[in-house]
C-alpha cells in the first residue's frame, strides 16, 4: 500500500492492489482506489481543458487576423494608387473604417473575458461558418 501511495504522489495513477479480507486494510486500499481513479479523471479533465483553451485562442487569432488582413489591403491599395480615384480611396477608407471597427468589437469581447472556460459554454463553439467565435461567445444567452 505504501508502494501504491507513493506511486499516486508521484503522478503513476494506475494502481492495482490486491484484496485483503482484512477491513481496515481493504478500506484504505479502497481509499487508494478512488483517489487514482478521481486523479485520472481531474488530469484527463484537466488536458481536455487546456485543449479547448488552445483551440479557444486559435480561434480568436483568426477572428482578428481577418479583418486586419481586409484593413490592409485597403490601405495598401489607397497607398500604393490602386485606388486612383477620389470615389476609389473614398470606399476604400470607409471600408478600413469599417473593419477597424470589427477589430474593435472583436477585441473589446476578447479582453474582458475572465475566464477562458466561457468557450466550453459556447453552443455552437465547432460550428465553422456564421458569427466568429468571440462574437458567437461574446454574446449574452438571450441574443443566441
Amino acid at each position: 500500500m505504501s508502494e501504491a501511495a507513493r506511486r499516486i504522489a508521484n503522478n503513476h495513477l494506475e494502481i492495482h492492489l490486491p484484496h485483503s479480507p482484512i477491513a481496515e486494510i481493504a478500506q484504505v486500499i479502497e481509499a487508494l482506489t478512488i483517489m487514482s481513479t478521481a486523479l485520472r479523471a481531474a488530469t484527463s479533465r484537466q488536458a481536455e481543458l487546456e485543449q479547448e483553451r488552445r483551440l479557444f485562442i486559435g480561434a480568436i487569432a483568426h477572428d482578428l487576423r481577418t479583418p486586419l488582413f481586409s484593413l490592409r489591403g485597403y490601405l495598401e491599395a489607397v497607398q500604393t494608387g490602386v485606388a486612383r480615384s477620389g470615389e476609389q480611396v473614398k470606399k476604400y477608407l470607409a471600408l478600413s473604417q469599417k473593419k477597424a471597427e470589427a477589430l474593435e468589437r472583436l477585441i473589446g469581447i476578447c479582453l474582458p473575458i475572465p475566464n477562458w472556460n466561457i468557450w466550453r459554454s459556447c453552443p455552437n463553439r465547432n460550428r465553422s461558418n456564421g458569427p466568429t467565435a468571440a462574437e458567437d461567445c461574446g454574446k449574452p444567452a438571450s441574443q443566441e
